[in-house]
């Protein structure tokens, strides 16, 4: 596969979608057909003990679905070859043959909606760093990790660029394509007593597509993190405590809970347990959530979705009020609304049929400070960096169970060292009408939610 200019792009794959809508519909006349192409770019440099790694290179490949009034087939090929594109679309009709099975809720592919949508942020230099400019930043930012502290045993060290962008067609009159583009830095630091098995992580990153990456100080940052964590002693009880979600891990909470529980595939199949409840108050007024597929910095920003649908910003839940559902054309057809333009493909995306997903979800940030919120909290637990478990937990009950395997402990307002790991549990949905405090330190985070830390009561601490 050659390469594409990134300006190129878009033309390039609404050319080859075209032709293979083309194909479809004077071969197999009557039938639906839509096509799914990718196209990208990437280069990261990743170093593990001192051993660097390099993966660079162009990918894409086409997904076709067919259907023949109820039936629905899909056949994807990693490639952009015309032939591949033809063979597809074959295969496509193949496999719906041979299954032969009907989808009574399916009623066609994604109707044209003409809205005014745009790509996110794109920040040009991004295209010229260079594999030697990309390994020059990480190896200086695990060398400044090394030299934090002797206790700093493992260090791995990861920096890249991508872009991309894909198209969508069909034979109702979608040809639509995006663009993007991104670069990362993460480092991730453990420290190590000498004779001892503890072990403690501090990990930062920068990620971004709408500017230069900002990586001064992570690698301290990271290091101090985890040597200051070492010293640990337990809490030694059960009790309900308030809980700090730092954004990374606010994120979480919010992405094993809201998001499916607002995801329109389980509304429809009776999964939701807010699945009549449009128009109630289902947390306190001060909490919002909006999905914004038009956020510039926004990584998951595009001007279309998986289907071809133009993004928008969709309010879900409104000073407390659950407002809407996030859905794809095929559910929302059959809930009886419009399609959010929540349509993605996970993977490699023309690997995998559309499913609903979030671009990026929003929590406007709170009025209080981190500081001064700490600072009314008598005891209380300080989760840092990661909890283990909270997206295994039941999203239809609200009901979790989770390990804060790093975590500090607050007394009469202040941070009183570190604890060994604790189990937090509780009810994500009651969790949302006992928070204290959304602070003002919101961040974008890699998965693709911008929030703040967020300050619960009523869960239950032990450990």
């Amino acid at each position: 596969m050659g390469k594409v200019e990134f300006e190129n792009i878009k033309g390039y794959l609404q050319g080859l979608a075209d032709d293979s809508i083309k194909y479809g519909v004077a071969k197999y006349p009557g039938m639906e057909i839509e096509s799914y192409l990718t196209y990208g770019y990437e280069s990261e440099i990743s170093i593990e003990g001192g051993l660097p790694k390099a993966v660079d290179g162009f990918g894409g490949g086409i997904g076709v679905r067919v259907a023949d009034k109820k039936c629905v087939g899909f056949a994807s090929f990693s490639g952009l070859t015309k032939e591949g594109l033809s063979a597809t679309v074959d295969d496509a009709v193949a496999t719906m043959r041979a299954i032969n099975a009907t989808d009574e809720k399916f009623q066609g592919f994604a109707d044209p909606i003409k809205r005014h949508s745009t790509d996110g942020d794109f920040y040009k230099p991004i295209l010229d760093l260079t594999s030697a400019e990309l390994i020059q930043m990480v190896n200086q930012i695990t060398t400044e990790a090394r030299e934090v502290d002797k206790r700093v045993a493992t260090i791995v060290g990861n920096t890249g660029l991508a872009y991309g962008g894909f198209a969508v067609a069909n034979n109702r009159g979608i040809n639509n394509a995006s663009t993007s583009v991104a670069s990362f830095i993460v480092i991730q630091c453990i420290a190590q007593e000498p004779g001892s098995d503890k072990r403690k992580i501090g990990f930062e990153f920068d990620v971004s597509r709408s500017r230069a990456l900002k990586w001064d100080g992570l690698a301290e940052k990271a290091a101090t993190h985890a040597v200051n964590l070492l010293e640990t002693k337990k809490l030694d009880k059960s009790t309900q405590l308030p809980t700090v979600w730092e954004p990374r891990i606010s994120s979480t909470y919010i992405l094993s809970s809201l998001s499916p529980a607002l995801n329109g595939r389980m509304v429809v199949e009776g999964r939701s347990r807010f699945a009549d409840r449009i128009g109630e108050d289902i947390t306190l007024k001060e909490f919002s959530l909006y999905d914004d597929g038009q956020i510039p910095e926004g990584l998951g920003t595009s001007a279309f979705d998986a289907e071809g649908i133009p993004t928008q910003r969709t309010s879900l839940i409104e000073n407390g009020v659950l407002k809407n559902f996030l859905f794809d054309s095929y559910y929302s057809r059959v809930f009886g609304t419009e399609s959010t333009a929540n349509a993605s493909r996970g993977g490699q995306g023309f690997t995998s049929t559309p499913q609903i997903g979030v671009t990026t979800l929003i929590v406007p940030e709170g009025s209080t400070d981190v500081d001064s919120a700490i600072s009314e909290i008598s005891e209380g637990i300080y989760m840092q960096d990661y909890v283990m478990g909270l997206g295994h937990s039941d999203p239809v009950s609200g009901d979790f169970s989770a390990v804060a395997p790093q975590s500090l402990y607050i007394k009469d307002g202040e941070i009183a060292g570190s604890l060994d790991p604790v189990t937090i549990g509780g009810n994500f949905y009651k969790g949302l009408n006992e928070i204290r405090h959304l602070c003002t330190d919101a961040i974008l985070t890699p998965w693709n939610i911008k929030i703040p830390t967020m300050i619960i009561d009523g869960f239950t601490v032990s450990g």
